[in-house]
């Protein structure tokens, strides 16, 4: 995989850097719509998250969703080391045997649930530089660290 900082231009790591600050205070509610959406396009991945109150807006989904979008955050605010920043859930995603699959749908519904909250501001270049940091996380995610 190529570095993070040769597949991201600056302009599109400056605007997600800028998205970032506009999103995190309300990384809860974007990411528990998000993980509501991901459930409900993949039922079968709610095995994955038995224990949590799955019901849309539920205290399970809010806490989740804000663990999710925050170490999306995490990870845009340390580009250039998203591997090291990344490392713990890396483990937890390979642990848990997350597919690509249910990563890339998680990411497409993260895309949806960005563009339904911030309509005027999500442009095509946002798209653009979003899905390609999700689909680089996406890797990062389920990669074993050598």
């Amino acid at each position: 995989m190529a570095s993070t900082s040769a597949c991201l231009a600056a302009e599109e790591k400056e605007a997600l850097a800028s998205w970032w600050t506009k999103l995190a205070p309300e990384a809860s509610v974007v990411g528990g719509e998000a993980l509501f959406r991901f459930l409900t396009v993949c039922p079968d991945a709610k095995s994955h998250f038995s224990h949590l109150d799955q019901s849309q807006g539920s205290p399970d989904l809010l806490a989740l969703g804000g663990k999710i979008m925050n170490a999306i955050g995490d990870g845009i605010k340390d580009l250039d080391n998203l591997s090291t920043v990344m490392t713990g859930l890396t483990e937890v995603h390979i642990k848990l045997k997350i597919t690509l699959e249910h990563m890339k749908d998680m990411s497409c519904t993260i895309l949806v649930t960005l563009a339904r909250h911030y309509p005027e501001d999500f442009t095509p270049e946002c798209h653009k530089a979003w899905k390609k940091y999700l689909c680089i996380l996406c890797d990062v995610l389920l990669t074993k660290s050598s």
